[in-house]
């Protein structure tokens, strides 16, 4: 701030500036008259923006609080909402395991009586093939026998009415012995 008035002091001597004191000549009660005028003329005005402008920042200042508190509801009613859902989400990963778990179970009982059905009718064929074959040895061991026995016979009997006599004897001898085989 020195340099400043040394600076007014130098230019003051040089270019014949100088310092009015006088307070009428200069007009400062003049300004000094217009401000308080301007300041008391607009007071009124003044208070009365600053209250409304001081209502306004309250009422925003009230909304952004409950703004704020809505918000805090919203997020704890969403927190809640989002424990629900995990809570849902692990109880559907049970339920799906529980429902593998019985799927699984299922399928292998239904493979078991599949590969049971399967062994049962494996078996019924094999009985009924063992059968069959059973049946046609029977049949072939009889007509050996009928055969030799025929033969034979012809070779005893020299007449054919004592060979046929003879064979019809024994074929119904033997198929009563048959006969009695299969009903046991």
């Amino acid at each position: 701030m020195g340099n400043f008035y040394q600076i007014f002091i130098v230019l003051a001597e040089h270019e014949n500036i100088s310092l009015n004191t006088d307070i009428l000549e200069t007009g400062v009660l003049n300004i000094i008259a217009l401000i308080v005028l301007v300041i008391t003329s607009l007071q009124k005005d003044l208070t009365t923006q600053i209250e409304e402008r001081n209502e306004i920042i309250k009422t925003e200042v009230e909304n952004a609080e409950n703004n704020y508190k809505n918000a805090r509801k919203k997020l704890h009613e969403a927190e809640r909402q989002l424990n629900q859902i995990h809570v849902a989400i692990g109880e559907i990963k049970e339920q799906t395991i529980a429902t593998k778990e019985a799927l699984i179970e299922t399928n292998v009982q239904e493979v078991k009586e599949a590969m049971k059905a399967t062994a049962e009718k494996n078996w019924i064929t094999f009985n009924l093939e063992q059968n069959q074959v059973l049946s046609e040895l029977r049949q072939i061991i009889i007509q050996l026998i009928f055969k030799r026995a025929i033969t034979q016979t012809q070779e005893l009997f020299k007449t054919k009415n004592m060979v046929r006599q003879f064979v019809t004897y024994t074929l119904n001898v033997t198929l009563r012995q048959i006969e009695g085989d299969l009903n046991d």
